[in-house]
C-alpha cells in the first residue's frame, strides 16, 4: 500500500470551480495543473515546490533508481524506484519538503502551466562536492495504487 502525507496538488477557490495547481518560484505564484507526464530521458527539466524550503529547479539525473528509506511504520528499509533530479549547489534541505509535488513547467505565450510527475520522496547532498539531487516517486507509481486520483484543470489559462 501506497501512504501519502497529503494529496499532490492542492486547490484554490476561483469563481466557485476548483483549480488544481501547484507553487512557483514565489509562493503567490501558482501554475495549473493541466495533465500528468513521465519524463523518458535524462537532462530534461524537474521543477518541485517542498513547504519548507520553497522552489527549486533542476535535470533530471537518473530514471528508475533504487533507493533504501527507513519505514517509520515497520521499522525497516524499504527500496524504492525512484528518479533521481540535479538541483546544482542548492537544494531541499527540511524533511517537511517530502512529499511536495514534482512537475515539468510549461510556458506558452507566457502563460506557465505545469504537468505533473510525482511527489518528493528523498534528498541528499555530497558535501564533498556541493552537489543536491532530489529523489520523486513517479506520478504512474501513485495512481496505479488506485487510492489517488490526480484533478486536472481544463479551462482557459
Amino acid at each position: 500500500m501506497f501512504e501519502l502525507g497529503y494529496v499532490f496538488v492542492t486547490s484554490i477557490l476561483a469563481d466557485w470551480n476548483n483549480i488544481p495547481y501547484t507553487r512557483g518560484i514565489i509562493p503567490e505564484e501558482v501554475y495549473p495543473v493541466t495533465s500528468y507526464l513521465t519524463l523518458n530521458f535524462k537532462g530534461e527539466e524537474v521543477c518541485a515546490y517542498g513547504v519548507k524550503s520553497g522552489f527549486f529547479c533542476g535535470t533530471l539525473d537518473e530514471i528508475n533508481a533504487s533507493i533504501k528509506i527507513l519505514n517509520p511504520s515497520t521499522n525497516t528499509l524499504d527500496v524504492l524506484n525512484v528518479n533521481k533530479v540535479y538541483l546544482g549547489e542548492k537544494g531541499f534541505g527540511s524533511f517537511e519538503d517530502t512529499g511536495g509535488p514534482v512537475y515539468k513547467r510549461n510556458v506558452n505565450n507566457g502563460n506557465i502551466t505545469a504537468q505533473a510527475l510525482g511527489i518528493i520522496t528523498y534528498f541528499d547532498s555530497d558535501i564533498r562536492t556541493g552537489r543536491h539531487y532530489f529523489y520523486y516517486t513517479p506520478i504512474e507509481t501513485i495512481l496505479s495504487a488506485g487510492i489517488i486520483n490526480l484533478a486536472t484543470y481544463s479551462g482557459p489559462i
